[in-house]
């Protein structure tokens, strides 16, 4: 059971990366991991929710207004894994956030290098910094899934797309 932050978008399903700009946009296609995902037969069960655009909120919009302090609030794709809902979650994980909560709840997060899995689909956070990583309870399940959503990419021009690089 995987679930996916919705700035990875899955066809006809809401992608508004955590946005209320985006709040009624519905991707038209999916994005590279989740064709991957379903050619693998890895199951898509549920969208999280990730911060706005996937950068930590400051001011008022940031969950104080919920009597949260910004360094407390649980990460959707986190909490689906704590709470026995998904075994896997994947997430762009730019500034860290998920790394650090993941350790805090004994999970792994597995940060590919840029360019081993496909940034296509993915409504980008910093265009040079994003990677679709995988959120998991265990490092063996976690890098299965890696080695079945990574490979090469025509559509992302941060591949490589020799064979000598693969």
């Amino acid at each position: 059971m995987v679930v996916l932050d919705n700035n990875i978008m899955q066809k006809e399903k809401p992608a508004s990366a955590g946005s209320k700009i985006l709040h009624n946009f519905f991707s038209p296609f999916n994005a590279a991991v989740v064709d991957k995902l379903d050619e693998n037969k890895f199951p898509v069960t549920g969208r999280t929710e990730p911060d706005e655009f996937g950068i930590f909120p400051f001011g008022e919009e940031s969950g104080e207004e919920c009597g949260e302090k910004n360094n407390e609030k649980i990460l959707d794709a986190v909490k689906e894994l704590a709470d026995g809902n998904a075994e896997f979650a994947l997430c762009n994980d730019v500034f860290g956030r998920v790394r650090v909560q993941a350790a805090e709840k004994n999970f792994c997060y597995i940060h590919p290098t840029y360019g081993t899995v496909s940034r296509f689909g993915l409504i980008p956070t910093a265009c040079s910094m994003d990677r679709i990583g995988v959120l998991c309870k265990n490092m063996r399940g976690g890098f299965e899934l890696l080695s079945q959503i990574a490979g090469k990419d025509s559509r992302d021009g941060a591949m490589f797309l020799d064979e000598k690089y693969n």
